[in-house]
């Protein structure tokens, strides 16, 4: 076996490992992967945290900041954008949403655009360019049960 073979071997072993490791924490929900008070607690801390277009700290979040930061907080990585936060963990049903889970909407838009932490009996937490601040929401108000995509 020739340099460029064995380079183009261990180039492609190394992507199966890769994205079968990918495939394995995708199919894992992100509430099942975290005990959910500690995300709860997490979340609930930022309250009155002021919102921030692209914002991914405590001195301003937008909504997928503000998600990707707690998570990161209780030891979980999550893409930055909601794009990518949506195509993460499994879809879990909206009468079976868990303390934890993330919840997406789409909001004067076709696909997600704004991503909540579900904390049970249909609120949830999210960074709001209309409250401009870190606010509870709900599941039922026109706004988000009209705008649902999905957890």
């Amino acid at each position: 076996m020739n340099l460029l073979d064995k380079k183009l071997t261990r180039t492609l072993a190394l992507s199966l490992i890769v994205t079968m490791l990918a495939t394995f924490f995708a199919a894992v929900p992100v509430s099942a992967a975290v005990d959910p008070a500690k995300v709860i607690s997490m979340a609930e801390r930022l309250i009155g945290s002021p919102y921030k277009y692209g914002g991914t700290t405590p001195s301003g979040f937008d909504a997928s900041g503000y998600a990707q930061y707690v998570y990161k907080q209780v030891g979980i990585a999550l893409p930055r954008t909601v794009k990518y936060q949506s195509g993460t963990g499994v879809e879990v049903s909206k009468t079976d949403l868990r303390p934890g889970d993330l919840v997406f909407f789409t909001i004067n838009s076709s696909s997600p655009n704004m991503v909540g932490i579900y904390l049970g009996n249909s609120k949830f937490l999210a960074a709001s360019s209309a409250a401009g601040k870190v606010d509870y929401r709900y599941l039922n108000t026109s706004l988000y049960s009209g705008n649902y995509w999905g957890a």
